[in-house]
């Protein structure tokens, strides 16, 4: 972050004006923003012609229209906006062109988002966000959880303030998964996506997205064998900048859109292969290669497994899928042994950073790679977006959804 604190600039202290709807709303304080609490309302009418929405942690705020123009964060933001077809409004996330769910939105016939003109809020090089960014793009609304500004953007709470009073608030909640209080409220995906469609005022688009969605779950639930005959499951990850000994073993059932697929699919605890192994009320614990043995799952679903199809670069060394998943396991003494990895069912899990649009393609991904005897078989190199066989939902209508032609 900048520390260069005497380039000022000539905005007023608070915003006399706002570029929502290109309207000016008077008597609002802040940009866009009422009291942040004592409000009830979710997308609801004042009486003034404006409307508010409330998500905690940031409270309700009141708007004359949608912003025009705003921030975000990171992935799950990004797949929120552009699934209700407002990414055009988007002038700054983190890494654009990374973290933005092209992989799923590719494969949406006719849909075209663009991000190169999407500013990235860390300068190359950088593990803090640049406070100028805020001033250069000039956004009506920061669609970003304060909270998530302080501990990924390396923002403190005088740079909150400072950024709300000189260009715009920060509204927004953290959904990804448990990692701040435990009186933090993890609002579920479409819980989150329903408030951010009311600021948009893109309720309908929402409601379509949300009966794909529903549509989906059921069929696949309709489908799924009964629990006894499923297999037994294990969701981890290793951690590839330490040592090669230990694994991540999680919770399938945490709260968070990180986790939104497992409860699409109603995986059963009984099923969880490590649910003895993760204490009471954590939602993940590191464990020893002994522990994975002893569990020893019939499927190993890899969090975020998707970063290794196209190859990731860890100190040097280009890791991918068949190498730095699969054949690292494989060479280990005790990681060989594992059932799942002789018997190839070592998979890719689930994208962590998942909204509407991600979600639906991953939902039908990880039917496959638990139940390929019902939805067709799993092919562990390919993108959940390119795997042949059965289409458990019509992409052309989720296409026409973001394109506004539904």
């Amino acid at each position: 972050m900048s520390d260069d604190t005497d380039v000022r600039h000539d905005a007023p202290t608070r915003r006399d004006t706002l570029k929502y709807g290109g309207a000016v709303a008077a008597g609002l304080g802040l940009a866009g923003c009422s009291d942040f609490a004592g409000q009830s309302g979710e997308g609801t009418p004042t009486g003034t012609g404006s409307y508010s929405v409330t998500m905690e942690p940031t409270g309700t705020m009141q708007f004359s229209g949608p912003p025009e123009e705003i921030t975000i964060y990171i992935t799950g933001y990004a797949d929120i906006v552009a699934s209700l077809g407002q990414f055009d409004r988007v002038l700054a996330m983190n890494g654009p062109e990374n973290h933005f769910p092209s992989a799923y939105y590719d494969r949406l016939p006719g849909v075209d988002i663009d991000t190169e003109s999407v500013t990235d809020f860390f300068p190359a090089g950088s593990n803090s966000a640049d406070k100028e960014i805020f001033y250069e793009v000039d956004p009506d609304l920061n669609l970003i959880d304060p909270t998530v500004a302080k501990h990924y953007l390396g923002l403190d709470d005088s740079d909150i303030t400072e950024i709300t009073e000189n260009v715009a608030p920060f509204f927004g909640s953290w959904m990804r998964r448990p990692q701040f209080s435990d009186a933090y409220p993890y609002y579920t995906l479409y819980e989150g996506t329903e408030r951010i469609a009311q600021l948009f005022q893109e309720t309908a688009r929402y409601e379509a997205l949300k009966s794909v969605h529903d549509e989906l779950r059921a069929e696949i639930r309709r489908r799924t064998p009964p629990v006894e005959e499923r297999p037994s499951y294990g969701y981890m990850n290793v951690n590839w900048w330490g040592d090669f000994d230990t694994a991540q073993v999680m919770r399938a059932d945490a709260p968070g859109y990180q986790n939104k697929v497992f409860r699409d699919l109603e995986l059963d605890p009984s099923n969880n292969a490590f649910a003895d192994i993760i204490p009471d009320g954590e939602w993940s614990t590191r464990v020893d290669f002994e522990a994975l043995l002893e569990a020893d799952p019939e499927v190993i679903l890899w969090r975020n497994g998707y970063n290794f199809l196209t190859g990731v670069d860890f100190g040097g060394e280009q890791l991918d899928w068949k190498n730095g998943i699969v054949g690292q396991l494989a060479d280990d003494p005790l990681g060989g042994e594992l059932r799942a990895v002789q018997s190839g069912r070592v998979l890719p899990g689930t994208a962590t950073g998942s909204g509407p649009v991600t979600n639906l393609f991953n939902m039908e991904a990880v039917a496959k790679q638990l139940y390929p005897d019902e939805f067709g078989e799993y092919e562990p190199t390919r993108f959940p977006a390119e795997q042949s066989g059965e289409k458990l939902f019509d992409r052309q209508r989720v296409a026409d959804i973001v394109n506004g032609d539904s």
